[in-house]
């Protein structure tokens, strides 16, 4: 009877956690989801969007990065538009600088995105 009842709380102990473990990965989806979201368009073997996202640091962690590369099938329209430019950065959705990261102006912008 011991080791039913030890058993018996391996399990719920085991569905406990799965629940937790649930739990924390929604709370986590949730707050990537609340924050800003940083766009950088970019492609394959881009010096000067590796040296950005570098010098962007601890930055990062404040937006979601979401990066489009402009040199795959079905991203025509952006090629065309940024294929001399890159890096270009929009923040959710709105131009933010290209050629290079301007972080002063990141910043601003960020905190305004913050503040809504």
């Amino acid at each position: 009877t011991k080791l039913i009842l030890l058993d018996s709380l391996l399990q719920e102990i085991k569905m406990l956690k799965i629940r937790l473990i649930s739990q924390l990965r929604n709370i986590s989806n949730k707050s990537a989801s609340n924050l800003p979201i940083l766009t950088l368009f970019t492609k394959e073997d881009c010096q000067l969007c590796h040296e950005a996202l570098e010098k962007l640091g601890s930055r990062r962690e404040k937006v979601q990065l979401q990066e489009v590369d402009i040199a795959e099938a079905g991203n025509e329209e952006w090629y065309d538009k940024f294929k001399y430019e890159i890096p270009v950065f929009y923040l959710n959705k709105k131009f933010l600088c290209k050629n290079r990261i301007d972080l002063e102006k990141f910043d601003i912008e960020l905190e305004k995105a913050l503040s809504t």
